[in-house]
């Protein structure tokens, strides 16, 4: 039986295939955020090898893997989900679902990791907690000793998020937090942290156009992860609308290649942090339009308006977009600077810890 969903994205192949050609050949697709199981209650499963299909069907290579609800406890779905991944020849990762509400759940996250866990997955909802909670603390410290990630559920049917999870991260640097779905439940209330947050990272596995736009163009692109969300649906729609946005925002092919799509990255390339060099350029219109259209306020004359991208003093950044650069032979990043700077005034900005913290690169 085929991934639900996957049938259905055949309307979309002929403009996913236009995506695909301009993010460019030889690209690693990882996929952040799938599921397998038989007994969830909302009547959803799937096995692994039908995930496996769907990547094949969409040309990608690789996925992260945890088990969907299981209403009589995860320790032997974690073991199905461990065993598949090693059956998988590398191509699935596994998560270990905890149940933070168990007596054994710290017991059950360490004997997974043993087991070859390369991290975990909560659902709030679903598993009926919510934040803070100790026995979360206590996993998200334990992910952090081996520079592990923590996926969240952080879609619709939750309370808020965001103050326990700036808390965490804060407090837990080595954790790299995963907020699925776009982090539509609480992007609003991480987005001026996320900046200073470099362990806050969202996956795309969402639908709504206008989410997505709103988290590529508030996070930086080393703190997204491409996601499909299989078995809910199929992996080219979501590669469709990830790339799409992308585009958008004004992203480059080699920005989305390496923050979302990964190519090239090992299975141990867990976090690399590179030498920096910071140059700034003028900003992409797509990126600043509300500020320069809107007439953002010049701070050293009172009474004057920045004025548009192009015109005269285009030097002027209203909100500057610093490119930070990494070592040879990996893209830059795009980052965003609070107060207006000028193009030729580099040496303050290279000093931003903000600025230096764009430049961490993430890897799962």
């Amino acid at each position: 039986m085929p991934v639900v969903g996957l049938p259905f994205e055949d309307v979309v192949v002929e403009l996913w295939s236009r995506e695909l050609a301009w993010l460019g050949e030889d690209v690693a697709w990882f996929d952040a955020h799938t599921h397998i199981g038989h007994h969830d209650p909302d009547g959803f499963e799937a096995d692994p090898q039908e995930l496996i299909a769907a990547l094949d069907v969409a040309g990608q290579q690789r996925a992260l893997v945890f088990a969907m609800q299981e209403p009589d406890g995860y320790r032997a779905p974690n073991d199905w989900v461990l065993r598949s991944c090693v059956e998988s020849n590398g191509r699935l990762v596994p998560l270990a679902r905890i149940d933070p509400k168990a007596p054994d759940a710290m017991e059950e996250a360490r004997r997974c990791l043993a087991a070859g866990a390369r991290g975990f997955k909560l659902h709030p909802r679903s598993d009926g907690f919510v934040l803070p909670h100790p026995v979360v603390e206590e996993l998200v410290a334990l992910a952090g000793e081996h520079r592990l990630p923590v996926l969240f559920h952080a879609g619709r049917g939750i309370p808020d998020l965001g103050d326990p999870i700036v808390h965490l991260a804060t407090e837990h640097p080595g954790a790299r937090l995963i907020l699925a779905h776009a982090g539509i439940s609480d992007l609003g209330l991480l987005a001026p942290h996320v900046g200073r947050l470099p362990n806050i990272l969202f996956d795309t596995s969402w639908w709504h156009v206008s989410d997505l736009l709103a988290l590529f163009a508030t996070v930086p692109p080393g703190q997204i992860l491409y996601a499909s969300d299989m078995p809910y649906g199929g992996p080219r729609y979501p590669a469709l609308l990830m790339l799409r946005c992308a585009r958008a925002v004004g992203l480059t092919p080699e920005q989305v290649a390496d923050s979302y799509a990964r190519p090239g990255a090992s299975e141990d390339d867990r976090v690399c942090v590179q030498p920096l060099q910071v140059r700034i350029v003028r900003p992409a219109a797509q990126i600043i339009t509300g500020l320069v259209m809107g007439g953002e306020r010049h701070p050293g004359r009172p009474g004057g308006l920045i004025r548009r991208v192009g015109q005269e003093d285009s030097d002027l950044l209203p909100v500057g977009l610093v490119v930070v650069d990494t070592a040879k032979g990996r893209p830059p990043v795009v980052h965003r600077v609070q107060e207006p700077v000028l193009q030729r005034n580099e040496t303050p900005v290279a000093g931003d810890p903000a600025i230096v913290r764009a430049g961490v690169r993430v890897g799962l």
